[in-house]
């Protein structure tokens, strides 16, 4: 049995953009601490501006909220493939990951909207320079390190669950042998995997 095509796509989609949201906000974190500890805003990151990129991570995080609530819709809608030759130990931890993972993908989005509404900055938050999402709380330096710890604290968090269901995703593949894995490939990466000898 083979996870929900829907379901499938949006994994991957969501991996990709989770896993270069993880990278650009450590980096933006550390370019926008050494920008305000010289003075000098002229660095980019991948030809960003230090603003623009932090408006592209928030406009992927609403994007990436947005995925997530359909994800969770069509999950619960469909059946999951049910993989009997499972050990209990493993049933455990798989379902401690997803739903740390879970959790993760749905609070990161909400303390960095909080984040960017505690910024003594005031900068609007604009998502993809369509509109501008309005921010729940007023500009407080004591909030905005509490979000901004949070918010770090929630991206190592997610970057060592996910490096954990990498990991047991290829250790069922390479070591296991078992379909845990191709039941969530895409149906082309299927069809190669069932041609190699």
């Amino acid at each position: 049995m083979q996870w929900h095509p829907v379901l499938k796509s949006l994994h991957w989609l969501m991996a990709v953009l989770l896993l270069a949201m993880l990278a650009m906000g450590f980096t933006m974190s550390r370019l926008a601490h050494a920008a305000a500890t010289t003075g000098d805003y002229s660095v980019t990151l991948l030809g960003l501006s230090i603003f623009d990129a932090f408006q592209l991570h928030k406009s992927i995080g609403v994007l990436l909220f947005a995925l997530l609530v359909a994800r969770g819709v069509i999950r619960f809608a469909t059946k999951a493939p049910h993989h009997a030759h499972l050990k209990p130990i493993e049933r455990r931890a798989a379902a401690l990951v997803h739903l740390g993972l879970y959790c993760l993908m749905l609070t990161m989005p909400i303390t960095g909207w909080l984040l960017a509404s505690s910024s003594p900055l005031g900068i609007p938050t604009i998502v993809f320079g369509l509109f501008s999402l309005p921010h729940p709380i007023h500009p407080s330096t004591g909030a905005e390190m509490l979000f901004g710890w949070l918010h770090f604290l929630g991206g190592c968090a997610l970057g060592a669950l996910a490096a954990m269901h990498i990991a047991a995703a290829l250790k069922h593949h390479f070591v296991d042998r078992d379909d845990v894995l191709t039941s969530m490939l895409p149906a082309l990466l299927r069809l190669r995997e069932r041609r190699k000898p």
